[in-house]
């Protein structure tokens, strides 16, 4: 049986996610416009053109959150459906690896038809519309920007910031620079760059389960950076009990829960398994 490598799929998670930051960064420009056209001129200021810390102005800040459901139900619409549908594409990317390998198509088809949850916890019917509390509602809703945005104003009243310094601070706050990111690009990268990754890995699994295939490759690349748990591993075959039994170990960039077949190396891991036939499993570990 052949041995394909998700490799390539990888590569076309990376440009998935290179794509949708750049978008990410474009729309952080589009919320800090309209700050200033929309929210930067419902606050009254004194003759000095500091902020007021009055009843007027801690009643607009209540209003803010109407402001911004104008701006996440776009982004929402623009950018986070067509990342849905890339997500629910990782299934064709799961399927074609398998294939790959060899299994009949008609059996992976069957096989994948028992992934459609995938809609409904991601969040798109079968319609194309967005599932009201699904994972991409609540990822558009922001509400972790929104705070951050609303702590920023309430402090800046606080303090009675003058208007420059006032925007001056919203823009660091909104808009990614070389130095920092900003709030949207923190949030999506905290919320969708992993999640991406551990869909494709689950999906791997569930199909590896079905095809009873126990051996594994832990694939990817060791940099600088790389934690010494994925160092330890990388290019080495592992079973199925071999990885299950990593759910005992404890470190400190292992999220709850901790999967290892779904979650590897824990946070912001980028490694992936190869799923193997037993026979080329025995061929690599002789």
């Amino acid at each position: 049986m052949p041995q394909p490598t998700n490799k390539k799929n990888q590569e076309i998670i990376k440009s998935i996610l290179k794509a949708f930051d750049k978008e990410v960064i474009g729309a952080e420009k589009d919320l800090m416009s309209l700050v200033l056209l929309e929210v930067i001129p419902m606050l009254q200021t004194d003759a000095d053109g500091l902020l007021i810390a009055n009843e007027y102005n801690y009643t607009k800040l209540n209003n803010i959150d109407k402001t911004l459901n104008k701006f996440t139900t776009v982004f929402t619409d623009q950018t986070l459906k067509p990342l849905a549908f890339e997500m629910l594409g990782m299934t064709t990317l799961s399927l074609n690896y398998f294939k790959n390998m060899g299994f009949k198509e008609a059996t992976l088809d069957k096989i994948a038809k028992n992934l459609d949850f995938l809609h409904q916890r991601i969040g798109i019917d079968n319609k194309g519309k967005v599932i009201v509390g699904s994972y991409i509602d609540r990822l558009g809703k922001m509400q972790a920007v929104k705070d951050n945005i609303a702590a920023y104003v309430n402090q800046s009243i606080a303090q009675k910031s003058g208007k420059t310094a006032f925007v001056k601070g919203f823009k660091e706050l909104l808009v990614t620079s070389k130095q920092n990111n900003g709030a949207m690009t923190k949030y999506m990268k905290t919320y969708v760059h992993d999640t991406i990754y551990q869909l494709k890995r689950s999906n791997d699994d569930y199909m590896a389960v079905q095809l009873e295939l126990n051996n594994a490759i832990y694939q990817g690349t060791v940099i600088d950076t790389t934690r010494d748990f994925c160092a330890s591993r990388v290019g080495r075959v592992f079973t199925r009990d071999e990885i299950a039994s990593w759910k005992l170990l404890n470190y400190p960039y292992f999220p709850p829960n901790y999967d290892p077949f779904i979650d590897m190396g824990g946070y912001n891991c980028r490694h992936w398994y190869d799923w193997i036939s037993d026979e080329y499993a025995e061929e690599l570990k002789e």
